[in-house]
C-alpha cells in the first residue's frame, strides 16, 4: 500500500455498519471513507455536490444514482444498477463492477457455469447481476427462484435440475446466520454453490455445501474483485491478480475470529488473552460475557435452573460473540454441545482446540464436572472438539504458554 492516501473516495448506502470496502481501497492507497444517507433525497443532494473523486454505491441506492449520472456503462444499463461512480472533468460516469466481481470470483473458486443449469436465489439487484454473468458464461438454463415469482423455491426440489446454486438474497447474513433459502441435501444434482453474503464468512448455505463436499465460494471474494475493478476505473491503472489475492488473504486473516474450545480448566482464557495481545485483537470470554449480560455466573444458573436452561442462555451469548470480526473468543467447556452454537462459532471463526490431560483438569467451582466427573464429560465432548477444530494444541502443566502462543500463530 502507498504511504500516502490519494483522492477522496467513499462507499455510500443507507446503513453500512459492517462494510469492508475501506479495507480494500485503503490497502490500495486511496483516501476512502463511509457515507450513510437515511433518504434518497439526501443521497442525491450529496451526489450532485460532487465533493469527491469517486464513490461506490450499495443498497438501496444502486438504481437511484442513475438519474444523477452523465454516462452509464452497457453492463450497468442492462442490469439497471450502478455500484461505482467515477468523476471525470465534472461529469459522472457509472459502472457495474459487481458483474466483474462475481464472474472473476466464480473463476477463482473453480465454479464453471458453462452448459450448467444455474439456480439463482432471489430477484433483486444482485440476482440481475448473477443472471447477466450466467448468460455471459454460457449457462444452459437459468432458474430465477423466489417466494412470489413464477419459479418458487419448492420447484427446485420438484424439478431437481440445478447443477449450480447462487444465493443473491440477504438470507443467512448476521444476525440471522442459522437461515438458508434452500437445503442442498435435497438437491442431489448440485455440485457447486456460491453465496454473495460475506458476513458471516461461512453462511449456513456454505456450511452445508462444505459438509457435502461441494465446490463453493462466498461474497468476500466477489467484494475484493469488484473493488479491484472499481480501483482501476478510479485511477486508470491496472492491478495485478496477485495483489487482489494477497488483499483477500490479508482481510480473511484480519477478519476471522480465533475461537478457543476445550474442557473447563484447559487454559482457554489464559491462552486467549495472550493470543489477542500478540495478534492485536479484541478478547472475549463467553463465561464473562454471560455474567455481564445476565448478572449471574454460569455456575449459578446451572445450579439454580439446570443445564438445559443454561445452554439456552449460553446460545444467545454465542450468537452475539460470533457477530464480531477479528476477535479472539474463549468459550465455555460445553458451548460446543449445541449444533447451532457450533455453526455460529464456525461462521466467522478458525477454531482452536486446547487438549489438556484430563488428570490435571480442575473441578472446583464447576458444578457439571463435580456432578458427572471430568472423565465422563470429556468422553462426550472430545469427539465434538476434534471434529470442530481447525487446529489442535496439546497443553499440560509443563507447557510454556508464550512458546505455545508463538506455535499457534505460526500454524494460523
Amino acid at each position: 500500500m502507498n504511504s500516502e492516501l490519494k483522492g477522496k473516495y467513499f462507499v455510500t448506502g443507507k446503513s453500512l455498519p459492517h462494510t469492508m470496502s475501506p479495507d480494500i481501497y485503503i490497502r490500495l492507497g486511496l483516501n476512502y471513507g463511509v457515507k450513510e444517507f437515511p433518504t434518497e433525497e439526501e443521497f442525491k443532494a450529496w451526489v450532485r455536490e460532487q465533493d469527491y473523486d469517486g464513490f461506490n454505491v450499495t443498497i438501496p441506492y444502486k438504481q437511484t444514482v442513475i438519474e444523477c449520472l452523465d454516462f452509464i456503462s452497457p453492463e450497468a444499463e442492462e442490469i439497471g444498477a450502478v455500484n461505482t461512480v467515477v468523476k471525470k472533468d465534472g461529469k459522472l460516469y457509472g459502472y457495474n463492477t459487481d458483474c466483474y466481481g462475481l464472474s472473476r470470483s466464480l473463476i477463482e473458486c473453480g465454479i464453471d457455469l458453462k452448459d450448467k443449469v444455474v439456480a439463482i436465489l432471489g430477484r433483486g439487484g444482485a440476482s440481475k447481476c448473477a443472471n447477466y454473468v450466467a448468460k455471459k458464461a454460457g449457462a444452459k438454463d437459468i432458474k430465477i427462484c423466489s417466494r412470489g415469482g413464477d419459479y418458487k423455491y419448492t420447484m427446485l426440489y420438484e424439478d431437481n435440475c440445478a447443477d449450480v446454486v447462487i444465493n443473491t438474497t440477504p438470507v443467512g447474513m448476521f444476525p440471522h446466520i442459522d437461515e438458508q433459502m434452500v437445503e442442498l441435501k435435497r438437491l442431489p444434482r448440485v455440485k457447486e454453490v456460491y453465496d454473495v453474503v460475506y458476513n458471516p464468512l461461512t453462511t449456513a448455505l456454505i456450511g452445508e455445501a462444505k459438509s457435502l463436499g461441494l465446490r463453493c465460494g462466498n461474497g468476500l471474494n466477489m467484494l475484493i474483485w469488484q473493488g479491484i475493478k472499481a480501483y482501476e476505473l478510479y485511477t486508470d491503472t491496472k492491478i495485478e491478480d496477485e495483489v487482489a489475492r494477497n488483499i483477500l488473504s490479508e482481510i480473511l486473516n484480519e477478519k476471522k475470529n480465533l475461537v478457543l474450545i476445550g474442557m473447563p480448566g484447559s487454559g482457554k482464557s489464559t491462552y486467549g488473552k495472550r493470543l489477542a495481545k500478540a495478534l492485536g485483537k479484541e478478547f472475549y470470554d463467553s463465561d464473562k460475557e454471560f455474567e455481564r449480560v445476565y448478572g449471574v455466573t454460569p455456575a449459578e444458573v446451572i445450579v439454580s435452573k439446570g443445564e438445559p436452561t443454561f445452554r439456552d442462555m449460553e446460545a444467545e451469548i454465542i450468537l452475539s460473540l460470533s457477530a464480531h470480526l477479528g476477535a479472539v473468543i474463549a468459550t465455555g467447556g460445553g458451548a460446543i454441545l449445541r449444533e447451532e452454537s457450533r455453526k455460529r462459532l464456525k461462521a466467522n471463526g478458525t477454531v482452536l482446540f486446547l487438549d489438556r490431560d484430563i488428570n490435571i483438569l480442575p473441578s472446583d467451582g464447576r458444578p457439571l464436572s463435580k456432578e458427572h466427573g471430568v472423565g465422563a464429560l470429556y468422553a462426550v465432548r472430545e469427539p465434538i472438539y476434534r471434529e470442530m477444530a481447525d487446529v489442535t494444541i496439546a497443553t499440560d502443566s509443563t507447557t510454556v504458554i508464550d512458546e505455545a502462543v508463538k506455535q499457534i500463530i505460526e500454524i494460523l
